[in-house]
């Protein structure tokens, strides 16, 4: 039977199995491989094309709100943990949105901190650039995003 995971990096990473029939539901597994730092306000998306989990930024402390720039990854399949090199990456940063689109292989990451600009990670560089737009939304923090 294949199974399915939902993957969630709170403060530890927490691992729900489910089957592809999504009934019994197996249940709420906490993973033990060594990661990166606990954390609060950051992002964390799934890479389809290279089947792992990565996360972006966030905060050490909750009520200090001082961000960080690292960027990782978790690995299902090996249940591990890799550091992802950037460069030109958007800086520390708390509360802001990032998403992944396959169709184009790329990371889009948007505010935090009452920020307004826009950037996108070439995974395959490891690459940021910061995306220039006109008419932009208001600054805001903890925004969700689709795609």
């Amino acid at each position: 039977m294949k199974m399915n995971r939902l993957i969630v990096f709170l403060i530890i990473l927490f691992v729900f199995n489910f089957p592809e029939e999504a009934l019994p539901i197996i249940g709420w597994v906490k993973h033990q491989a060594q990661g990166p730092a606990p954390r609060w306000n950051h992002t964390f998306i799934y890479d389809s094309a290279r089947q792992r989990h990565v996360f972006y930024g966030g905060s050490l402390n909750y009520d200090a709100r001082i961000g960080m720039e690292e960027m990782g990854a978790f690995i299902p399949d090996i249940q591990s943990w890799i550091s992802i090199n950037q460069t030109n990456s958007p800086g520390p940063r708390t509360e802001h949105s990032m998403v992944y689109l396959p169709d184009f292989d790329v990371y889009i990451l948007y505010g935090g901190d009452f920020k307004t600009d826009l950037w996108v990670f070439q995974p395959s560089t490891g690459i940021w650039g910061e995306l220039i737009t006109s008419n932009q939304p208001p600054a805001r923090t903890n925004a969700s995003m689709s795609y």
